[in-house]
């Protein structure tokens, strides 16, 4: 697992969680909002890519600038649409769920990447 250093209200704090059956979860902090990311263990394999945690299944229109926070993994950079981000006790309960069983974690909406 790896850990940003730090987070606050325009930066996300992650960590890369692995399951003995090979599956990754992606875990981004800022502040009260959390994001989720669920890589299958065989995704190379299958063509099957990552899934993002969402609030709901309804598409929302593309992010403005002040919609997205900056995140750092492994040194590399990328962007969290606020909107989507989920409640501490959904995202936890997920965790929870991923370390428990194998395959996609069922407390929280998903979308494919």
């Amino acid at each position: 697992m790896e850990l940003a250093s730090s987070s606050s209200s325009n930066r996300a704090l992650g960590a890369f969680l692995q399951h003995d059956a090979g599956e990754e979860l992606t875990v981004f902090v800022a502040v009260d909002r959390w994001w989720l990311l669920w890589t299958p263990a065989d995704y190379a394999d299958h063509g099957t890519g990552s899934f993002h945690s969402v609030q709901s299944a309804n598409s929302l229109p593309l992010p403005q600038a002040e919609d997205l926070i900056a995140c750092y993994l492994f040194g590399h950079h990328g962007e969290l649409d606020m909107r989507e981000a989920v409640d501490a006790s959904a995202a936890i309960a997920t965790i929870t769920e991923f370390f428990s069983s194998a395959g996609r974690p069922e407390r929280v909406v998903w979308m494919p990447d």
